[in-house]
């Protein structure tokens, strides 16, 4: 408890300490909760010019990056609260942002139709990918970082090999008959779960991008995905 907004994204602290929650006044402010797991008031933390989307927690714990409808991305330092970067060469509102499993870079996805490379450390653009022909809703690493997959507005899946600075399309499908909202990879890397606006979530072969299984038609939007450790259990948001 203790949010005054509608809450957009939440990520648990990688040591299971503390959990955060994003959200905001839209078209105002971007507020950052963060709670202790044993309970409590929580800590707040302003910035953005508008509501927060989603959030994620470096590997070590020691920052989060946010994603806006203000079109930015910002790393936080855990520890304050302090706003250590600004992302700013989105052109229309964030509604992804992931770092990678070595935290060296963070990947984003947009209403500008692209996918966005960053380095986790100084908040540099590394690159911008424009292969998809409506916004991107949302984006997901493989495990082991090789690879990463973004998806949205146009329907379609696609993942792209990744070396640490370039990266190039490897396979595409199209994946649902409406938006994709959410993206997870099984813990071993094997699956990538998808959920859209269709009601469906359905899970991939991710060496040939084929179907593997479609779960029963769900009554609202699966607008998050999460899988557990051992990957025997798959969770859903509804929106």
């Amino acid at each position: 408890r203790g949010s005054r907004h509608a809450l957009n994204g939440v990520a648990l602290h990688p040591q299971g300490t503390h959990v955060a929650a994003a959200g905001g006044e839209p078209g105002a402010a971007g507020e950052v909760l963060v709670w202790p797991v044993t309970g409590g008031d929580p800590q707040r933390w302003s910035g953005h010019n508008d509501a927060i989307y989603a959030l994620d927690y470096h590997p070590d714990g020691t920052r989060l990056v946010t994603a806006s409808y203000d079109r930015l991305l910002q790393v936080w330092k855990t520890d304050t609260g302090e706003v250590l970067a600004t992302l700013r060469h989105h052109t229309g509102p964030v509604y992804a942002g992931r770092f990678s499993p070595d935290g060296q870079t963070i990947l984003s996805g947009g209403a500008d139709q692209t996918v966005k490379l960053w380095n986790g450390a100084t908040g540099e653009r590394i690159l911008t990918l424009s292969e998809a022909t409506k916004g991107i809703q949302s984006v997901a690493w493989h495990p082991r970082g090789s690879e990463f997959a973004s998806a949205g507005g146009d329907r379609t899946l696609r993942i792209y090999d990744w070396d640490g600075t370039a990266a190039r399309l490897r396979r595409s499908t199209f994946a649902h008959d409406a938006t994709v909202l959410s993206l997870a990879y099984s813990p071993n890397g094997d699956l990538l779960y998808s959920g859209s606006e269709d009601g469906r979530v359905k899970a991939w072969d991710v060496s040939t991008l084929r179907e593997r299984h479609v779960y029963e038609k769900l009554p609202d939007w699966p607008v998050a995905l999460a899988v557990d450790p051992r990957g025997e259990r798959l969770a859903k948001r509804h929106g």
